[in-house]
């Protein structure tokens, strides 16, 4: 005990004796020491967790707490109301939680009819049939890339007797998109398709899709439409192509012009007249007629009793038979007859016109005279370039080429900003790293001073036991032999001699020794 007592009275003479900055940087030290073993212990302590469900509805995040309660299982609950759960029982609640139908699927299906109640009516029935089919409708839509969440509301009128009572069935898609994300045309045709499909006597253009904004992103495809039917989506899909096509002669020219003038320096723009009208003609050519077949007959009749003639009437003007009347004298009969049969060759041509056709071209180019003026020479090779390149008729396509100062303010106010932010950018980088590399200096500097003082105190511990045990040793010679006083002086003398070397060699802890016994004397 009293050796224990000794040493916490070192320490505390010691720590006295420091001085506040040593004392400051040892309490941050231990400080920072004990947070991060805080931090340490209870980031490899605690559970990892990982999201079970995210984006769902409040009435489907509701359902799956209640059931996770249910199953005793921890959970938390996230900003932006994602459900996390240890990592370790993700995929096991996810397949438990699978089984319960509707739970986060997005609607109850035909899971709904597992369980048939007596009693049921028929409205009922009917009621249950339109959810089951809403249901699945909507788990099927919330599969469909970029959809975050989907919800289907149908129409089915009830079957009447009476044919002019009947209405259609319709159907209204709501659609909630991921974040930063966009849904294409044929996506939205797929899902109309989709569930004008899945319900009976449902019509495409029966269908409407809105999303989050309002907006319908539906284009009935049947003529009378609120957008005009198949005209209109006829007419974008033309645009979208004419633009296209512009696009790509514009990109073509700016990449030819920008090897030889450099980039930067000129500018293009194409307007293309485009015929989408489909044709179908078909052209039959007639050539010069060729004898196929030819056929000729004579007959010849001389002698008496026949008079050439005859009655009047059919029979005598049929030719070959003879007519006359006996015994009118001699008479002569001839009849000669020739047939021809001609073949005329016949071309028949059938064309079919795509749509899509050139009409005309019109391209305009813009060179910067900040960089230097064109000759007119250049010009022309300029324009012989563009129209070789977008191959261009002289009779009906038009080119334009201009030599005009750009307006570059607004580039070069843009260029100064975005210099600026980047050097803001690398200026808070350069304090981060500066920070970083000082706390890191603190930190190898204050564990040196830690370090030192550690070796010091158990320097001035260990010297402090030795001139104990060599004074203690002095006082025992002393009370044993008190008669013998020449060895022991000799003896002291020794060992005053050892103490001055260890003076010699240790000063700082000799100072801090002595320190140590004057704050004793004092207590």
């Amino acid at each position: 005990m009293e050796e224990e007592q000794k040493s916490i009275n070192s320490y505390m003479a010691l720590w006295q004796n420091m001085s506040r900055n040593k004392k400051i940087s040892i309490l941050v030290f231990l400080g920072a020491l004990t947070l991060a073993l805080i931090l340490f212990i209870s980031y490899f302590s605690s559970p990892q967790m990982e999201v079970l469900f995210r984006g769902l509805s409040p009435e489907n995040s509701s359902s799956v707490l209640a059931r996770l309660d249910e199953m005793a299982v921890p959970y938390e609950v996230a900003p932006g109301g994602s459900i996390l759960v240890h990592r370790d029982t993700v995929d096991e609640l996810r397949i438990r939680l699978s089984s319960d139908g509707g739970l986060y699927s997005g609607g109850i299906g035909f899971e709904l009819f597992d369980q048939t109640k007596l009693g049921t009516t028929e409205a009922e029935r009917n009621i249950n049939y339109q959810r089951a089919l809403e249901g699945e409708l909507q788990r099927t839509i919330n599969q469909i890339e970029g959809v975050e969440m989907a919800r289907v509301h149908l129409v089915l009128p009830e079957p009447s007797v009476f044919l002019m009572e009947t209405s259609a069935p319709t159907a209204s898609i709501f659609l909630k998109l991921n974040p930063l994300s966009t849904i294409r045309q044929d996506q939205v045709n797929g899902i109309v398709y989709l569930v004008a499909g899945s319900v009976e006597k449902l019509k495409a253009e029966d269908v409407t899709v809105i999303d989050t904004q309002g907006h319908i992103l539906s284009h009935l495809q049947e003529e009378g439409g609120p957008f005009g039917g198949g005209l209109a989506s006829a007419t974008l899909s033309q645009m979208e192509i004419k633009k296209a096509f512009e696009k790509e002669m514009e990109n073509r020219v700016q990449s030819v012009l920008e090897r030889v003038l450099g980039a930067g320096t000129v500018v293009a723009m194409v307007t293309a007249d485009l015929d989408f009208n489909s044709e179908e003609v078909t052209e039959i050519i007639y050539g010069e007629p060729v004898i196929r077949s030819r056929h000729s007959s004579e007959e010849e009749y001389e002698g008496t009793g026949m008079v050439p003639g005859g009655i009047a009437g059919v029979e005598s003007n049929i030719p070959g038979y003879p007519f006359g009347e006996v015994g009118a004298g001699e008479s002569y009969y001839t009849h000669y007859e020739e047939i021809e049969n001609f073949e005329v060759s016949e071309v028949v041509t059938h064309t079919v016109k795509a749509p899509g056709e050139v009409r005309s071209i019109s391209a305009s180019i813009i060179y910067d005279n900040q960089r230097g003026t064109l000759s007119p020479r250049q010009m022309e090779d300029i324009e012989d370039l563009v129209a070789t390149a977008l191959g261009m008729v002289e009779e009906r396509d038009q080119i334009s080429v201009a030599s005009i100062n750009f307006d570059t303010t607004h580039l070069e106010e843009t260029i100064i900003a975005m210099e600026e932010a980047a050097q803001l950018e690398r200026r808070n980088v350069y304090i981060q790293y500066g920070l970083i590399a000082l706390g890191l200096i603190l930190l190898f500097v204050l564990i040196i001073i830690v370090v030192r003082k550690s070796f010091e105190i158990i320097q001035d511990k260990a010297m402090y036991s030795q001139m104990a045990a060599a004074q203690g040793e002095v006082q025992e010679e002393e009370e044993d032999e008190p008669e013998l006083k020449m060895p022991e002086l000799s003896e002291e003398a020794k060992k005053q001699r050892r103490l001055k070397e260890y003076v010699a060699k240790q000063p700082e802890g000799v100072v801090s020794l002595l320190r140590t016994w004057m704050a004793e004397d004092k207590g």
